[in-house]
């Protein structure tokens, strides 16, 4: 039987809280309690416990808490200045370096967080477990733009219908003006402006609504559909999707993760170098949803925490 590798409290309405992580504050905010760390926005909390915290980032005027998400959301939970009030940037500081310090249980420190989910992986075992998209404790997955069996089942049917909906909608209003115009010469005209203009009003609003159910739909779908892997960053080791194929690398391989343009677009993408500085890996800067600076805070900062000592 194996374990989630992922946080059990994530984004859950902040109402469904145990009472023992409840603290009594209200709007967006983010708390350092009793064994971890509260993160609440928009009404959605997560609770991070410092023994799942991996790292924490400084990035772009944020503070970024690397912890163990389910996929698709990303592997961080983002704080900004406006989550601590009047006290701004200071508060955030000061909040950032207080999870760094972690807590009793985390022991020598955050960095041990990864460093305990080691199991001595060698490249190819890892590769295989995160193709197979097995439990890998300790594990993080950037997000990516690449979407896996991507389909919408009954959203044509649905479009379909508002715009025929809309056609028919058009003729009631037909019928609806003339009884309302009666007889006579301003009926008739009315009724034939009427015949030439309705049935194209309710078709165009049958095919905006149809537009509209689309884009939400499709919005609703890809939330929640699996994307392929292009960096996962775990204890052992890291799994790239590069331009010439899928590999895993140790953090002895790992030299460091830097942004730099890639041949032969000269489009931004993130270069994987090795331990002698030399690059053995790109990965496309599309491939990958979030901003290049971030995801190389975050490899850099979780590669860091993981290769020492090792």
């Amino acid at each position: 039987m194996t374990t989630s590798p992922w946080i059990e409290i994530d984004a859950v309405p902040e109402a469904q809280l145990p009472p023992h992580l409840v603290d009594r504050k209200h709007g967006d905010r983010v708390s350092v309690i009793e064994g971890g760390i509260l993160h609440v926005r928009d009404g959605r909390a997560t609770f991070a416990p410092f023994r799942d915290l991996y790292a924490v980032v400084s990035h772009g005027g944020r503070v970024y808490l690397l912890v163990p998400r389910r996929p698709p959301s990303p592997p961080w939970l983002e704080v900004d200045p406006t989550m601590f009030g009047a006290d701004g940037a200071a508060g955030m500081a000061r909040f950032a370096e207080r999870a760094r310090e972690g807590g009793p249980d985390v022991g020598g420190g955050y960095r041990d967080a990864v460093r305990r989910h080691r199991q001595g992986l060698g490249h190819e075992e890892l590769l295989r477990r995160v193709a197979a998209r097995e439990p890998v404790p300790g594990m993080m997955e950037v997000p990516s733009t690449v979407r896996l069996n991507r389909s919408y089942p009954g959203l044509g049917m649905v479009q379909a219908l508002a715009v025929i909906g809309g056609g028919f909608a058009g003729y009631a209003a037909i019928i609806a003006l003339a009884v309302a115009a009666g007889g006579g010469r301003d009926g008739e005209a009315a009724l034939m402006l009427g015949t030439y203009t309705l049935p194209f009003l309710g078709l165009g609003g049958g095919a905006y609504a149809a537009h509209t159910i689309g884009r939400r739909w499709r919005a609703a779908a890809d939330a929640t559909a699996p994307r392929q892997r292009v960096l996962v960053l775990a204890p052992d080791g890291c799994v790239l999707g590069l331009r010439d194929g899928v590999r895993a690398l140790t953090w002895g391989a790992v030299g460091r993760f830097t942004v730099a343009r890639l041949e032969p677009e000269y489009e931004e993408g993130l270069v994987i170098h090795g331990a002698e500085g030399e690059r053995v890996g790109e990965i496309d800067g599309g491939f990958l949803d979030a901003p290049l600076g971030l995801v190389v805070a975050v490899a850099e900062a979780y590669r860091d925490a993981a290769a020492s000592e090792e």
